[in-house]
């Protein structure tokens, strides 16, 4: 990336330090990269959809954004001014259902294991398939270190509301994005000895890990960051009300 592209430099939340570690231990792993496979149906534009999502690239510095950790006392995050966001596009509808499937399923596994040059932006790329009249197969992959849960309504939202505009021929009005970097001079200015007081006291007592009933290996050795687990946990009703309550009052 040459300088003339570099619009911002910053540092990492403490929650993407811990994401591009574990990125750079297990490089081949898969860790922190996001896959989203859609059905969509409907008669599609093309050059519309794909305008959507690099307007959507283009409005948001966090979705520009690749980090440096070579050489460096800290890691930084690198917005770049434009990126362009990588798009494949094939036609499949003369293959067969059974052969569309392979194709995909190929693909899908090849994308993975493709994962992200952390160093190089967007650290993001979609690819569209054709599967027949008014049907395609769509396929959304980013690093995780880009966004969370809660960003992921917003973004899809904001690329139908460009798609629609754009198909229509009318402009749209959209709020000016909060930077990135808003949030990361925020924690700057916290005052991290009043947090650990409030841990230290809220945790007080506490002398070890709750467990969770997964099983962790070996004892006292966990399992490697490549391996990806998924645990289900029954709560009576009561319990799952209060979890419900307690995750959207704080949000």
């Amino acid at each position: 990336m040459g300088r003339q592209n570099v619009e911002d430099i910053y540092p990492l939340s403490p929650m993407q330090q811990g994401m591009l570690f574990h990125s750079l231990e297990s490089p081949h792993s898969g860790v922190y990269f996001e896959q989203f496979n859609f059905t969509l149906h409907g008669q599609l534009n093309s050059p519309a959809f794909r305008q959507s999502w690099q307007q959507v690239v283009a409005r948001h510095a966090v979705l520009r954004t690749s980090f440096l950790w070579e050489n460096l006392e800290s890691p930084l995050q690198v917005v770049s001014k434009q990126v362009t966001l990588p798009w494949v596009e094939q036609d499949w509808r003369e293959l067969t259902p059974a052969e569309q499937q392979a194709q995909l399923q190929g693909f899908l596994q090849a994308d993975v294991e493709k994962g992200f040059d952390l160093r190089r932006s967007p650290l993001m790329r979609c690819a569209l398939f054709h599967l027949e009249e008014g049907k395609y197969q769509f396929v959304w992959s980013h690093h995780h270190s880009l966004m969370d849960g809660w960003c992921l309504t917003i973004l899809t939202q904001e690329v139908l509301g460009c798609y629609e505009a754009l198909t229509l021929g009318k402009a749209i009005a959209l709020q000016t994005p909060q930077p990135y970097r808003s949030y990361i001079a925020w924690l700057q200015a916290q005052d991290r000895s009043q947090a650990e007081a409030f841990w230290r006291q809220n945790l007080a007592g506490f002398e070890a890990p709750t467990s969770l009933g997964i099983d962790r290996g070996a004892i006292g050795k966990p399992r490697s960051a490549a391996t990806y687990l998924e645990h289900r946990i029954s709560c009576s009703e009561s319990v799952t009300d209060c979890l419900r309550d307690l995750s959207q009052t704080h949000h």
